[in-house]
Order: structure tokens, then sequence, then C-alpha cells
């Protein structure tokens, strides 16, 4: 992919044709977000249900937003070393609302213990077994394939040598433990995984941001900043493709716009609707499958054709995720 310099120093590429009426960035859909009849989100663990309403749900953008905006330069790559939970969904989607840029790396740097690592290995195929004549999780292949397919379309890129680098700001990490903590970043998060949780449950390292009470103090009113369609948006780790992508020049990780992103989103909410039971049910995304990066697009892509999602956690049993599909009507 060919990159040049427009006048108002903001980096251009060759974009792939949108069709069918998807937006021209990402986060035009995330700013025009808005209350429908069901949850934009409720996510499911062996000992909670949280649910959150697009209102709730704006709010807690608005203040990852507003974080963001005040603790990184613009243009930041923000690094999500976040397990699939509904705090993930918030710190990314408030991350590209904030002008920044999202990461991810390996499928085991988004696990936070060893214990749900050996769970989802456990789980990946029991999760598979459902009452319903006609399965309500979208299939990991799916995702894979819309991944493939959108990323054929993208730059590959390693974080040090890369065609935009002198467009990015610094470099934010923002984890749930602290062996997660990227050392190098110039700024650091700390996020309690608890819903309940109103701070971070003991004492946080030298300079390390609260990702709960630090969090809270910021505006429940989105004020999102100015991104372009060339603006870089998603970043992901090879391994996160499927076996037929092929293998990058630069380094392991994959690098798309927010055009792109917009693209991607746009074509997987027209696949998502043949996993839905009817036009107002919810997605179901199982986090005993799907990697943090994966769950992330498909649930902007429900959003985007007015769907909620259903999150299960990465440590969600069969009863539990059973009776999240009853009570939601996925």
């Amino acid at each position: 992919m060919e990159f040049s310099q427009a006048a108002n120093n903001t980096p251009t590429t060759s974009q792939p044709s949108l069709e069918g009426g998807a937006p021209k960035t990402l986060n035009e859909m995330l700013v025009t977000l808005n209350d429908g009849p069901r949850n934009a989100l409720v996510y499911y663990s062996p000992t909670e249900r949280i649910e959150l309403s697009t209102h709730v749900t704006r709010m807690w953008m608005a203040k990852v937003c507003g974080l963001l905006s005040t603790e990184a330069s613009p243009s930041s790559q923000v690094r999500l070393s976040l397990p699939w939970h509904w705090r993930t969904v918030m710190w990314a989607s408030g991350a590209l609302l904030a002008g920044h840029y999202v990461s991810f790396t390996t499928p085991t740097e988004n696990i936070h213990d060893d214990a749900i690592a050996s769970h989802v290995s456990a789980a990946s195929t029991s999760s598979q077994t459902v009452t319903n004549d006609v399965s309500p999780y979208v299939p990991e292949s799916l995702i894979s394939s819309l991944l493939t397919q959108a990323f054929s379309q993208a730059d590959y890129t390693d974080s040090s040598d890369h065609p935009l680098k002198e467009f990015w700001g610094d470099t934010v990490s923002v984890a749930c433990n602290e062996t997660a903590l990227d050392d190098n970043a110039d700024t650091q998060i700390l996020t309690p995984l608890s819903s309940l949780a109103l701070s971070w449950p003991g004492e946080l390292p030298p300079l390390v941001i609260d990702g709960a009470a630090d969090l809270m103090t910021y505006p429940d009113t989105l004020q999102p900043a100015p991104v372009s369609a060339n603006t870089c948006a998603y970043s992901i780790h090879r391994s996160l493709l499927d076996s037929t992508f092929p293998t990058p020049p630069h380094g392991p990780m994959v690098t798309m716009t927010q055009q792109q992103v917009a693209y991607l989103v746009h074509a997987a909410a027209q696949k998502l609707n043949t996993y839905a039971s009817s036009p107002l049910s919810p997605i179901l995304l199982d986090g005993r499958t799907l990697s943090s990066a994966s769950g992330i697009l498909m649930t902007w892509a429900a959003w985007s054709c007015g769907r909620g999602v259903v999150i299960l956690s990465p440590d969600c049993d069969e009863h539990t995720a059973q009776a999240a599909i009853r009570q939601e009507g996925c």
C-alpha cells in the first residue's frame, strides 16, 4: 500500500470501495449510537450479569475518551492487554473516539490469568453445544474470514518501521494486572475487572493511572476528537488471522485506518444478521472462543446494524451460557 502526505499533514492511503452505505469512519457510527429497545451490551460471567443501556454505554465511552484525550497526545497508540470483558469494549471504543489507535497483540496476552486460559481451551468445544435449532454462536471461522478479507486491503506494519510512525503520538498501555503493563509505554493504566469496583484494588505502582477511580472524574458528555478516513484506528497481531493470510513483510502487526475498519464492520454487520433469531435479538459473543480483538469488531458490527451484544466471559460455564441465551433471546 502506498502512502502520501496531504497538504494538512494527514497521511493518506488507498482504500477499499465502500458499498451499501458504510460510514467513512468507524467513529461516525460510535458517535451516532442511538437508544433502542434493547441494551447495547449485556455481560455474563459465573458470578454476575451486567447490563449497559445505550445511554450508559455512551457515558462510559465519554469518560474513557476524556481520560485518554487528557493523558495522551493526539494519535497515540493504545495497547489493550485485557480479556474479553465489557470494560474492554469501553476502553477500545473510547480510545477511538479520542482520536487514538487501538492495538491488540497476541491472544495469550489478552487473557488475564492462567486459570482462564486453561478454561478457554477446555470450553472451546462445549461452548458450541446448544439447545437451539439454530446456533446463536457466531463462529470464529466467520470472524477470521472477515478479518482476512479486510486486512488484505490493509497496511502491513510493525511499530518500529512504519510509514505513518511520524504521525503517531504516545504509547498508552491499558491492562488489568501489573505484569501485563508495557514497561516502555508513555502512559500506563490499570483497570479492575470487577464490575462494581470503584478503584484499583491495592496500591498502584508509581505514575500508573487508576482505570476506575480516575476514570470516574471525567465528564459523561462525549467530546470526540476529529478524525479522517485515513486516521490509523486498529492494529492486530498476525496470529489472530487465519492461515490463508499472507505473512506480513515488515513484522507481525497489521494496521487498518478508520475507513477500513468501518468497511469491515459494515461487512460483518450484514453477515451477523444470519446469526440472530429475530430482527431485534442481540448477537451472542462467546469469550471462551473469541479473542478480545475479534470480539471488539463484532460488537461494533452489531451496534452498526442496531443490535445489542451479549458477552460471555472467558470463564463462563455452560449453564450460565444457556441461561444467557434463554434470558436475552439470542
